[in-house]
């Protein structure tokens, strides 16, 4: 019996929260996802319905400063396609000394 949860979720959705899921497991350096996103953001909503541990950053500059060398961190695009997601170099400069 598949659970209800899952029956809402659109199907795009499940092989990313699948692959998510899999690197969190993975993952020695943090078991927890880090996200960039509003806090209505879909797969943030349902990642936090299936109590698949993550964090939610306001931006991007924020997540690069907080995320531990090595992690992946997931910048969502809320506006799209109306509003693209903007990062600027400050951003790519902390995360690039963190890979």
């Amino acid at each position: 019996m598949v659970n209800s949860t899952f029956r809402s979720i659109p199907a795009f959705i499940l092989p990313v929260l699948l692959m998510v899921a899999i690197h969190a497991h993975a993952s020695r350096i943090s078991n927890r996802i880090l996200l960039c996103c509003r806090n209505d953001n879909d797969l943030y909503v349902t990642l936090k319905e299936n109590r698949i541990p993550c964090n939610r950053y306001d931006t991007a500059e924020e997540v690069a400063q907080i995320a531990p060398e090595g992690a992946a961190v997931m910048i969502l695009a809320d506006g799209y396609p109306e509003q693209t997601t903007r990062v600027d170099a400050a951003f790519y400069k902390t995360a690039g000394k963190k890979n």
